[in-house]
């Protein structure tokens, strides 16, 4: 995996509701280094960062200057695709959630619930970062609950997440990893929106950030074909992510937080739709096979 190269972009919110943005929280899982810029204006050098998986959450703050803007500084790294820069939305957005856990149907799975909510408690500052938008609506509690019925595997839907007891029994409890990928369903609010963003933004929290440590191939031209469409398994929201050079994603999340996203929405913003970006994701043979070395 190639590392130590850094692009960085800025996101005017011209008009936008949001507060003015006075620190910037950078997350990766690689090494990297870089200058970070805010119009032009050298802010910070971030030197050899590191978020390795053993570790829930690190992070490194840069204070954006002259105070008084509303810039947010987007941090983008196009060839590794792991590092996002995350802006906390002063009085928006709150670091902590209450969680709800409930195993009154499945009561040998308390202690395995008491980890999962620990997991939500850790995991949701970065995961609402991630998603939040000016049109994010502030969660402030989440209910879980583990299900008798033996249907299905996990679900969420307003403010609740329910899993399927058995199917937890039969995973021996080691998957942890579906609480962060139902939590971003939660957290990013989407309506509207097709299902390669809404399962590729909950699997590109899980997958490139709750379990960096775990392999995964990236489809390739060869194995998929022409007749293709995208999928949900986050491959081309982190090729997004990585290629555009801009905060997309963050317009991808309004968009879908605002019911506008439609059709051609891709397509207007970066001259190609989102068949032909997985097209070219899939011929891609220089950007990583594997999202681990």
């Amino acid at each position: 995996m190639v590392t130590n190269c850094i692009l960085t972009a800025i996101l005017i919110l011209a008009g936008s509701n949001l507060s003015l943005c006075q620190q910037v929280t950078l997350w990766d899982d690689v090494n990297y280094g870089g200058m970070i810029f805010v119009k032009g204006l050298s802010i910070n050098y971030v030197d050899t960062f590191y978020d390795p998986p053993s570790v829930y959450i690190t992070g490194k703050s840069v204070k954006v200057s002259p105070p008084g803007r509303s810039e947010v500084a987007d941090f983008n790294d196009k060839l590794t695709s792991v590092s996002d820069c995350s802006c906390r939305f002063s009085g928006q957005l709150s670091e902590t959630v209450e969680i709800e856990m409930d195993t009154s149907q499945a009561p040998d799975l308390r202690n395995y619930g008491e980890e999962i909510k620990q997991i939500m408690t850790d995991w949701f500052p970065f995961v609402q970062n991630l998603m939040a938008t000016s049109a994010y609506k502030p969660v402030r509690k989440i209910r879980v609950f583990f299900s008798s019925k033996d249907e299905g595997v996990a679900w969420a839907g307003g403010n609740e997440i329910g899993a399927n007891a058995a199917w937890l029994r039969r995973t021996g409890l080691k998957d942890k990893g579906w609480i962060v990928h139902e939590m971003t369903h939660i957290l990013h609010q989407a309506r509207g929106c097709p299902g390669w963003i809404v399962e590729g933004m909950a699997e590109w929290t899980r997958r490139w950030h709750f379990e960096p440590w775990t392999h995964t191939t990236k489809p390739t031209w060869e194995e998929k074909g022409a007749n293709s469409q995208p999928e949900g398994n986050g491959w081309l929201v982190v090729y997004l992510n990585s290629v555009t050079g801009k905060p997309l994603i963050y317009e991808m999340n309004k968009a879908c937080q605002t019911g506008t996203w439609h059709d051609n929405w891709l397509k207007e913003r970066t001259g190609k739709s989102d068949k032909e970006w997985w097209d070219v994701m899939l011929k891609d043979k220089y950007y990583p096979w594997q999202r681990r070395a």
